[in-house]
């Protein structure tokens, strides 16, 4: 196994810079909410003018966001 298929599997969990927080929470509170495999690729695209960003992270974030938001919502309105 090379080093880099090492990292792969031993690497840190991906921690978005503020910016790519701020620019993919504006998109979810646009309405995109479930971006498609071609719109993950798109804003995956963007996010890495901030730093490090992969289409799974950006998939995960959004799928993770979502559910939080979800679980806001059902502990404000009982």
């Amino acid at each position: 196994m090379s080093e880099m298929e090492m990292e792969r599997y031993t690497g840190q969990r991906w921690k978005p810079t503020d910016d790519q927080v701020k620019m993919m929470t504006n998109i979810f509170n646009y309405g995109v909410t479930h971006p498609s495999r071609a719109q993950v690729v798109e804003i995956a695209s963007r996010l890495r003018a901030f730093g490090e960003a992969s289409e799974y992270n950006v998939h995960c974030w959004f799928n993770n966001h979502g559910n939080r938001v979800r679980r806001w919502q059902a502990d404000l309105d009982p």
